[in-house]
């Protein structure tokens, strides 16, 4: 699936839903860290970031949970625009893509037979 489609919208939107769920999770008198840090991964996975070589942040407060709906709901309103939304265009400044797993499957008996090795002959 490309992010880039009009699957990307949903992507989204399940982050946002995401989102709706930590945002409970931080109404509660006594935060639980770990359902914070699986949520927020659960988010981070359904709408890629960059955070380069560095672990992404606990969504755990009130300031990020806004910073993360209000680029969702961006996010949600540019794919409603057009075809290209901020997850397809992160995707694409992380060059990530789509991968064909026939394309490998053809790809690895042509380099197994080309190899001048005698095992392959």
């Amino acid at each position: 699936m490309s992010l880039t489609s009009p699957e990307g919208k949903e992507q989204i939107q399940k982050g946002y839903t995401v989102l709706k769920q930590i945002e409970q999770q931080m109404q509660k008198e006594r935060l639980d860290n770990s359902l914070l840090l699986s949520l927020s991964n659960d988010f981070y996975t359904l709408v890629p970031h960059n955070f380069g070589h560095q672990r992404p942040p606990v969504i755990n407060n009130e300031e990020m949970l806004k910073i993360h709906m209000v680029e969702a709901l961006a996010g949600m309103q540019i794919a409603d625009a057009n075809d290209e939304n901020p997850v397809g265009v992160s995707c694409k400044k992380l060059s990530t893509g789509e991968i064909v797993a026939n394309t490998h499957q053809r790809r690895l008996p042509v380099t197994a037979h080309t190899t001048s090795a005698d095992l392959h002959t």
